[in-house]
């Protein structure tokens, strides 16, 4: 059934009416009833950040777009707004550069920084960060919280990951 689409989990329960039935007279329901859960998403990693050095993180302007596929983020306004700052505490650097990206830029993006561009894509545009420093290669994950999803009901793992590398 390709246009079988659940936004939330649905319980279903068998239930064989009586004029099915030979010899009784009133239906049976069948036990036990089971769920059908949403298939999680997925998201996808885009945005000038993807070949990013160090230097263009301290000029500012290059953006994060994170794109939903079988998802959506939860509605604009009061809803979304809550979960910008959980969006800003998933992008995440395997290092600890004491002036690397956990550091600075994370710890330095703002609530406004996050923008929910439509349904299923999200804006972070990163400003200037004159003080990010690093000694090697950056990895950068970007983990979606389940909480700033409408139906994947676990957080998300964006692809690909990004470097940022040394000047």
């Amino acid at each position: 059934f390709p246009d079988y689409d659940i936004a939330t989990t649905e319980t279903i329960t068998a239930t064989i009416p009586a004029t099915a039935l030979a010899q009784s007279g009133s239906a049976v329901v069948a036990s036990p009833t089971f769920d059908v859960t949403v298939a999680a998403g997925s998201v996808a990693l885009t945005g000038t950040v993807t070949d990013d050095d160090e230097v263009q993180i301290r000029t500012g302007t290059s953006t994060i777009v994170l794109t939903l596929t079988d998802d959506s983020w939860v509605a604009e306004g009061g809803t979304f707004d809550g979960q910008r700052q959980a969006i800003i505490d998933g992008v995440t650097s395997a290092q600890a550069e004491v002036a690397g990206w956990n550091l600075v830029v994370r710890a330095g993006l703002g609530v406004t920084d996050v923008v929910r561009t439509n349904d299923t894509v999200v804006t972070i545009t990163l400003p200037a960060f004159g003080s990010y420093d690093i000694t090697a290669t950056e990895t950068i994950t970007v983990t979606v919280p389940a909480t700033a999803l409408v139906q994947s009901s676990s957080a998300l793992v964006a692809t690909p990951t990004f470097d940022v590398t040394v000047n």
